[in-house]
Formats: structure tokens, sequence, C-alpha cells
């Protein structure tokens, strides 16, 4: 009888105990997301199917999300995001990746006049209190590609 107990108790313990992993296998989706030269917006954002783009990695991704870059990247829009903290690192970290501003990179709107933006933005609105970026073995490089006397 006690080995039955006892049987029925682990049991009871390997379900509990697997369920959070499970429930953050599913559920947690976007706390890394990929992209790379290679990929497309389109793709799912994982290491196999990485987004082309920074702007469309940094919008999808959740709050505490890592996005591996995993190869150089030209930008032609600013990746600009609210209200989350996010960590933007290479695949490789003994590989610096470089991120370049592209030759038509779009301008911004704002209430001011239209700018020419950061490769990346960040930025809280409404309630938000707080949010942040983390840079890890990533070169920013704007090859001197700015136009008027208002850019970031």
């Amino acid at each position: 009888m006690k080995r039955r107990i006892l049987s029925s108790l682990m049991a009871l313990v390997l379900v509990f105990g697997l369920l959070p992993a499970t429930a953050f296998a599913a559920g947690g989706a976007g706390t890394a997301v990929y992209v790379g030269s290679d990929g497309s917006d389109s793709n799912a954002g994982t290491q196999n199917e990485p987004y082309a783009t920074l702007a469309k990695a940094v919008d999808v991704a959740k709050d505490g999300a890592t996005i591996y870059v995993m190869s150089d990247l030209t930008m032609t829009k600013c990746a600009r995001y609210y209200d989350k903290d996010l960590t933007i690192t290479s695949l490789d970290p003994n590989d610096p990746v470089t991120i370049f501003r592209g030759t038509e990179f779009d301008t911004q709107n704002d209430p001011r006049s239209w700018y020419n933006p950061a490769l990346i933005e960040v930025q809280t609105k409404g309630e938000a209190e707080r949010c942040g970026l983390i840079l890890h073995h990533i070169i920013l490089d704007d090859k001197g590609l700015h136009e008027g006397s208002i850019f970031a």
C-alpha cells in the first residue's frame, strides 16, 4: 500500500513539476527571437526561420526577450519599440555583428517635424514607467548617413 501511495505521489510530482516547463515552452514564444540577413519578415523568428529586419524582431519580441542577430544587417527602417526591456546580442559571443544604416533609411514623423531617427529607439508611452535596451557584441555603424539638422 505504501509503495502504491509513493508511486502515485511521485507521478503527481512529475506531472506538476513538468507542467510549468511545458507551459513556459508553449507560452514562452518570443523570449528568444532571431534575425538574419537571409531571413524573411514573414518567417517565425526562430533560429531556423529568422526575421530579416531588426524592426520586425523588436516589434514582435515580448518584454524581457533576447534578440539574436545571426549576421551583419543593413537597416532601412528604425527599430523602434515601446514599453519593454530587450536584449540584442550576436548569436556568437565571440563574433560581434555590425548593424549598418542603409542608404534608403526611412525618416520618422513626430509632432515637431520629420527627422532622421537612430538605428534603434527605445521609448515609453502611456502608463509605462520604464523600458530598456541591453546590447551585447553589437556594433552600430550609421556610415555617416544622416540628413538635416535634427537626427538621433
